[in-house]
C-alpha cells in the first residue's frame, strides 16, 4: 500500500464530528496527516468528539466555508494544533489558528482556546525559541508563492481583518506563534508514540 492509499484508508476510519454537540476543532498539514489521523481515530473511540477535515466532515459548501463554520459554531470550544514545521509554514494552518481569534469568534465570545501537540522536538516546550532559532534561519527568507499570496490576500479582506500582510514562510510562524503566546491553552510534549499523547489528550477533553 503506497503511503496516499494508506493516508486514505486512514482517513476513511475516521467518523464525523457530532456538531450538535460539543467539540474539539482539529488543525494540521496533511503532511503530517498518518500520525494526526491515528490519534484522531483513537480518540475517538475513546468517546471523544473531534472536527477534522476528513470527507466525514465535509458539507460541500466549498473547504474554506466548512472549516471556518466549524471553528465558528459555538459547539466548538477549542483547538489542537499539531505543531511541526509542515504545519507552522502552512498558509491553511495560519488562517485557521488566525481564526480563532477573528471578529467572527470574539465579538461574541473569548477567543476559542489552542492546545498546541508538539510532533517536531521543541526545547523545553519553548515555542518562541523553536520559531525565532530553528524556523527562523530556515525560512525568514523564503517567499510565499504567488498563489499562497492571493489566497492569504482573499483570507484578509473576507475572513479575518486581524491578520497581516504576509510575504515569507516566517511570516506564517509568526502568525501562528502570536496567537499560541496569547492562549497558553496547554502543551502536548513531543513522543513518537501515538499511545502517549492521547493520553495527554483525553486528560484536556
Amino acid at each position: 500500500m503506497s503511503e496516499n492509499e494508506n493516508l486514505q484508508a486512514l482517513a476513511a476510519q475516521i467518523k464525523a464530528c457530532d456538531t450538535t454537540q460539543p467539540y474539539i476543532y482539529v488543525s494540521y498539514s496533511t503532511r503530517d496527516g498518518a500520525a494526526v489521523y491515528e490519534d484522531v481515530i483513537a480518540l475517538q473511540e475513546a468517546g471523544k468528539n473531534l472536527w477534522i477535515d476528513v470527507q466525514a466532515n465535509m458539507t460541500g459548501d466549498g473547504y474554506n466555508s466548512t472549516i471556518f463554520n466549524a471553528i465558528a459554531d459555538h459547539n466548538c470550544k477549542g483547538m489542537f494544533f499539531y505543531l511541526s514545521e509542515h504545519s507552522m509554514t502552512s498558509a491553511q494552518s495560519a488562517k485557521e489558528v488566525a481564526y480563532t481569534k477573528s471578529h467572527a469568534i470574539t465579538d461574541e465570545r473569548a477567543a476559542l482556546p489552542v492546545v498546541v501537540v508538539d510532533l517536531d522536538e521543541v526545547t523545553d516546550l519553548d515555542i518562541d525559541k523553536y520559531v525565532n532559532g530553528k524556523l527562523y534561519a530556515a525560512f525568514k527568507d523564503e517567499g510565499l508563492s504567488d498563489d499562497e499570496e492571493a489566497r492569504m490576500k482573499k483570507y484578509r479582506e473576507k475572513y479575518n481583518n486581524r491578520v497581516d500582510h504576509v510575504t515569507t514562510k516566517y511570516n506564517l510562524c509568526e502568525i501562528i506563534l502570536d496567537v499560541l503566546k496569547n492562549q497558553e491553552a496547554g502543551q502536548v510534549p513531543f513522543t513518537k508514540e501515538s499511545a502517549e499523547r492521547v493520553a495527554y489528550l483525553s486528560k484536556m477533553l
